[in-house]
């Protein structure tokens, strides 16, 4: 067991402590409207990175079965009252939940995407996995472009000389 000597910023600790790998998003609180909140975790459900959340006591359980419904089954790490007397880090799944202390501040780290490490997905599989999601086709290119690290114009390209 070790500890983090603690910062400005709980975020931080609560990655370190995890052990997940580099590179790392932090996301801060989800939306309140389950709408923005869907959007913005299927923007990142296959971004190649660790994301950490923060999250409150009245919402640890339903911020964690939304990540599950929206990124997949994936290894988190929730701290809780870092730095300060009742620290606790739990190691879990998003399937598994969070079923310990419902008291305190939550900082929630989602392991990143290993798909993404193993997928090959052409872009018209990529494209169609987005149109299925409800994107547009222009959302759904700046999604493919952002996925691959790759200029919008070089994706807009290729679906340009598919359609001659």
């Amino acid at each position: 067991p070790y500890t983090v000597i603690g910062g400005v910023s709980a975020f931080l600790n609560a990655y370190i402590l995890s052990g997940f790998s580099t590179p790392f998003t932090f996301i801060g609180f989800l939306p309140n409207k389950q709408s923005e909140r869907k959007k913005l975790l299927l923007d990142f459900k296959f971004v190649n990175s660790t994301l950490i959340f923060y999250s409150s006591v009245h919402k640890i359980n339903d911020d964690i079965k939304d990540l599950f419904e929206h990124l997949g089954d994936r290894k988190i790490c929730i701290a809780r009252e870092l730095t300060k007397c009742f620290e606790e880090i739990t190691f879990s799944t998003l399937k598994e939940g969070y079923n310990k202390t419902l008291k305190g501040e939550f900082v929630i780290v989602v392991e990143k995407n290993k798909e993404t490490e193993k997928e090959d997905l052409s872009y018209d599989i990529q494209l169609e996995r987005y149109l299925k999601l409800g994107y547009t086709k222009n959302e759904s290119i700046k999604l493919i472009a952002k996925e691959n690290n790759i200029s919008k114009k070089e994706v807009y390209d290729y679906f340009i000389k598919r359609e001659e």
